[in-house]
């Protein structure tokens, strides 16, 4: 990609419904440390919106799921209504496809991120039409977690690698400093009430993990994008 380093990264999250309260635990921790992100967003939120845009993308995370085979093809309209300056979209559960391109369309979206491809190297934004690009992601915590790897720097992709190094948090691990699924499914029948507190891990787990990662792009003068950055590159 012409004009951007290899090691800059892109900090990416999930919003997945998480109440603002909690959601402020992930902002802080970008702030403290000074990082640009982007939030792909689920739902009305008054903290997302009061953002500085200069430090923070909000993009679209629209579920399209419902029941049987039929598609919420109205999902992302409602998304866009809430939050206008949206250019970006990855889909809850990462459900994408050719009958979901016209909404894309419709609503202004320049760039999806629904294709995972777990650490891999020297990944780079290629057309999706001629309107929109796709842009890949190689880390999610979702897997990392599903994976029962260990909560350690090793464990994520090199951060000086050719390309892009996109990563995809999800605040509720970050808040509940989630080390095993079982944690965060049992959390998940308080979903945003205040007992779910009580399933915080306070040893090692994905907050700590995202720390450690904040620590290095701040010693290591990494750089941090937004993912609408990409729009800015050559795309052959």
């Amino acid at each position: 990609m012409a004009g951007m380093k290899s090691n800059s990264i892109f900090l990416t999250f999930d919003t997945d419904w998480l109440k603002d309260d909690y959601l402020q635990r992930t902002i802080d921790l970008l702030v403290e440390f000074d990082v640009k992100a982007t939030f792909f967003a689920t739902n009305e939120s008054p903290l997302l919106q009061s953002l500085d845009p200069a430090q923070f993308e909000i993009g679209l995370h629209p579920n399209f799921n419902k029941a049987g085979r039929e598609l919420d093809l109205d999902a992302l309209h409602r998304l866009k209504a809430l939050f206008p300056q949206a250019v970006g979209t990855r889909s809850h559960t990462l459900l994408f496809g050719s009958r979901l391109l016209s909404s894309c369309h419709a609503t202004g979206m320049l760039y999806e991120s629904n294709i995972y491809l777990h650490k891999h190297l020297n990944l780079h934004p290629v057309p999706r039409t001629k309107e929109m690009i796709s842009i890949p992601f190689n880390w999610s915590d979702d897997k990392h977690i599903e994976l029962e790897r260990p909560f350690e720097l090793g464990e994520l992709p090199t951060l000086d690698n050719p390309g892009l190094n996109v990563f995809n948090f999800h605040p509720v691990h970050i808040f509940l400093n989630t080390d095993v699924y079982q944690r965060y499914e049992n959390a998940k029948v308080h979903f945003n009430q205040p007992e779910m507190t009580q399933f915080i891990n306070s040893g090692t787990g994905m907050r700590s993990l995202f720390v450690a990662l904040l620590q290095t792009v701040r010693s290591s003068s990494l750089s941090t994008l937004l993912m609408r950055e990409c729009l800015n590159e050559n795309i052959d």
